[in-house]
């Protein structure tokens, strides 16, 4: 698919435009989630080895909770854009046009090989509408936090040690392998009892990302 899923507008009530739960979005050639100011709520999903995994433009309100968000270069195509992509604006045929985003991220994952891109989240934004984005308890390739956002207990550029990459055989196994594993018990509690397997996560502390090692 040219994009996954696309989702333009606001919600038309208090409940979210999109709501994804235990997904999984991959192989996109553009991208995985393409939201334009709308609502949209994902939990325990995998999006992954998409052109642009997640981008969200001209705002809008979004919560995301244990998702895991990587690419790996491939045989079938080159990265050269992040993972995630934030913008409180749309540029469409030389017109700019603003509306206030907010956007939580909790106990995920945003990851790539290294080489071409080396800051796996970017940010954009228009100082004449809010700007609202949020990191709790989360991993990112990045060389510097997130900004500007608010980054709270989060680990940069840790290997997640994900259980298989082979690029070369087209191996892409999302899940925690090692188990000592940086995300391993480093989340906090969300209310999310089962991980994207319908694994129960462990009592105690979760795992960040979509999958609870097992």
């Amino acid at each position: 698919a040219l994009n996954a899923i696309t989702v333009n507008g606001p919600s038309v009530n208090a409940q979210p435009k999109l709501n994804i739960r235990q997904c999984v979005i991959n192989n996109a050639f553009e991208s995985g989630l393409l939201l334009t100011e709308t609502d949209a709520e994902v939990t325990n999903s995998l999006i992954s080895n998409c052109a642009s995994n997640i981008r969200i433009q001209k705002g809008g309100n979004y919560n995301f909770i244990h998702c895991t968000v990587a690419s790996m270069t491939n045989r079938y195509f080159f990265r050269q854009t992040p993972v995630l992509s934030l913008a409180n604006y749309l540029s469409e045929n030389g017109q700019i046009s603003v509306s206030p985003l907010n956007a939580a991220f909790t106990n995920s994952i945003f990851w790539g090989n290294s080489g071409f891109i080396q800051n796996e989240i970017e940010l954009w934004k228009d100082a004449s509408a809010g700007f609202g984005v949020t990191f709790q308890h989360c991993l990112y390739r990045m060389e510097n936090a997130p900004a500007p956002a608010t980054n709270i207990n989060c680990i940069s550029n840790t290997d997640p040690q994900f259980s298989m990459i082979d690029q070369a055989e087209d191996i892409f196994d999302f899940r925690i392998g090692d188990p000592l594993s940086p995300v391993i018990d480093q989340g906090i509690l969300t209310g999310l009892p089962k991980d994207l397997d319908d694994n129960e996560r462990n009592v105690g502390l979760p795992d960040l990302g979509a999958y609870e090692k097992q």
